[in-house]
């Protein structure tokens, strides 16, 4: 595997921060290399936040996203910043719920997620939006087994809330892949 950018960004109490590091714990998990790049505003809540994860199977000589591989987007704003510079052929995953238009590549693959309704209505928990479009992103993108994914929900999410996670993982999973037809 080369070297993939994923940016995450929205609100700050969207998970955004814990969503990167999940992707990095799980690529850690498979041996690959990874860096966590993050920034929000001075708001503990609603100010704009972002996540850059690299992942590649060598050391991460630069640890922000120069030519995005990956965007998974939960906020309007971060739809007008970030949609329109995934590369050719990358893929953009974004919540319906808090997206209303986006403006990517016409060869982008676009997938909407609804994250943020199927955490509140089927787990009557908005806080397991990130985990359920942790989900989607690794069936959708292809870079981790479920196995490996779940490793790195567990090796990052709090023991109290564990089970809720895996299990809204799971519910992205299967969401996204009756999206791409399999």
């Amino acid at each position: 595997m080369a070297r993939v950018e994923i940016k995450i960004a929205g609100f700050g109490g969207q998970g955004i921060v814990t969503l990167g590091r999940i992707i990095a714990f799980t690529a850690y998990g498979t041996g690959k290399y990874a860096t966590e790049t993050v920034a929000y505003g001075g708001e503990a809540r609603g100010g704009s936040s972002w996540a850059d994860v690299v992942v590649d199977d060598e050391e991460v000589d630069h640890p922000r996203c120069t030519k995005l591989d990956i965007a998974i987007i939960f906020s309007q704003e971060a739809a007008t910043t970030f949609s329109g510079a995934v590369r050719d052929q990358g893929l953009l995953l974004y919540d319906p719920v808090t997206v209303e238009t986006l403006s990517p590549r016409e060869t982008t693959q676009v997938f909407a997620i609804p994250a943020t309704s199927i955490a509140r209505e089927v787990f009557n928990s908005a806080m397991v939006a990130n985990t359920v479009m942790f989900g989607a992103f690794v069936a959708l993108s292809g870079i981790f087994s479920k196995e490996s994914a779940e490793k790195g929900v567990e090796s990052t999410v709090p023991q109290g809330v564990l089970g809720l996670n895996l299990q809204a993982f799971q519910k992205g999973m299967e969401i996204a892949q009756r999206m791409k037809g399999g």
